[in-house]
């Protein structure tokens, strides 16, 4: 005799059977049974890259202390605002209990860990924001193991599956709140808590003292185009509020890492790709961005650099010249690149401090002429205080600079 499940099920449609045997009945998304036989089929199909990654609820025994039911809903909500935040040619799937299997699809091989670094960033950010469970504000954080995938690959799914797990134990391990990404040879981490508690940034001010924008300070060991995007999205964090403030446009400054492209074959595009993904996700406008060359780049990778300045310009970009007016300048600099922005170096603003009339001295003469330029070219100077800040920034508003940047 047929059992009522059994007679239930002659009466659905092929869709209604499949929904029962692959969907999970709490969350609403694929599960396990689809994640072990579907997957495999979506991947054969994907070209180019992707990213393959397990997230995980920290701490989320806590929340099913408080009852099953409220756990129950914490992971349906959790799983709403998944699907709500991803992309749509992304896949998502329960794995089981609090733990979700993701797939970003449609990843450029050359700059699948930018992209992807900055996808998993939004993701980690958006998630921590509290939900509303039972009539309760309740906040929860989440970890993100990931491993890339180039296609066609001879790995299996086994393979792929080991080494997200693997990181998703690292971030674990380093608190939660984390994406840790699973390369071929090694693990990057990007720890949103470590990363900030070493990232210092430095205000920009203008003559009246009100904050303009900030620059991060970079580590001189920064080895991965991703470790940068890591440390833009940390100034971008500290500095949202500013952001939001639709008076007065607050400006995220930092180096271009050219350094990397003597190791990187397709840095520009990368770097590019990059910030278009990253101004997308985070609904920037390209111009609060502001991208800083050295001087000393301007000496020595000519070729190169005009190419990537090029590209930056036509995205709209900020442009800024940084650490301009020490001894090894050259005049022709400032103009050289249709700067934006032109940073006085902080060692020229010291030599301020030591002229009995810093006016008529050499370095007067020098900062009068920048600011001469920048006002003749439509710059925007700022003048880099030393350590000891307080004589050259007298000195400097007597030369009318308008904006100085803090010391780190």
């Amino acid at each position: 005799m047929a059992t009522a499940n059994q007679l239930k099920l002659h009466t659905l449609s092929q869709d209604e059977i499949e929904n029962l045997v692959f969907l999970d009945s709490l969350c609403k998304l694929p599960n396990r049974r689809f994640f072990e036989q579907r997957i495999p089929e979506i991947l054969s199909s994907l070209e180019g890259a992707a990213l393959f990654c397990f997230i995980d609820i920290d701490h989320f025994k806590q929340a099913n202390q408080t009852g099953h039911a409220f756990g129950d809903a914490l992971l349906a909500a959790f799983s709403q605002r998944l699907l709500s935040v991803l992309r749509a040619d992304d896949v998502i799937a329960r794995f089981g209990g609090d733990e979700f299997v993701l797939i970003v699809r449609g990843l450029h091989p050359e700059s699948l860990l930018t992209q992807g670094t900055v996808i998993c960033e939004r993701l980690l950010e958006q998630m921590s924001k509290p939900f509303q469970i039972q009539h309760t504000q309740y906040q929860v954080t989440m970890s993100i193991g990931c491993c890339p995938i180039y296609l066609p690959s001879t790995q299996s799914l086994d393979v792929w599956i080991t080494k997200a797990d693997f990181a998703l134990r690292e971030a674990k391990l380093q608190g939660g709140n984390t994406l840790v990404m699973h390369e071929a040879q090694s693990v990057i981490s990007h720890s949103s808590n470590s990363i900030a508690s070493l990232a210092h940034d430095a205000l920009q001010k203008d003559a009246q003292g009100r904050v303009l924008g900030a620059e991060i300070m970079l580590p001189h060991d920064l080895s991965h185009l991703d470790h940068w995007f890591a440390y833009l999205e940390v100034l971008r964090k500290r500095f949202q509020t500013n952001l939001e403030d639709k008076h007065n446009q607050f400006l995220l400054s930092i180096d271009l890492p050219l350094s990397l492209s003597l190791n990187h074959l397709r840095f520009s595009q990368d770097l590019l790709q990059g910030l278009v993904q990253f101004a997308i996700m985070h609904r920037l406008d390209p111009k609060v961005i502001c991208l800083e060359i050295d001087e000393h780049w301007l000496f020595q990778s000519t070729a190169l650099l005009g190419d990537i300045l090029t590209q930056i310009r036509a995205a709209n970009y900020v442009l800024c010249l940084d650490h301009y007016g020490r001894a090894q300048s050259r005049l022709n600099s400032q103009s050289q690149y249709s700067f934006d922005r032109v940073k006085i170096a902080a060692s020229l603003c010291e030599q301020l401090t030591h002229q009995p009339n810093a006016h008529q001295s050499k370095a007067g003469t020098q900062i009068r002429s920048i600011l001469a330029v920048a006002q003749e070219l439509g710059q925007t100077p700022i003048a880099l205080l030393p350590a000891m800040q307080r004589a050259p920034l007298e000195s400097l508003q007597a030369f009318a600079c308008p904006n100085y940047q803090e010391p780190f």
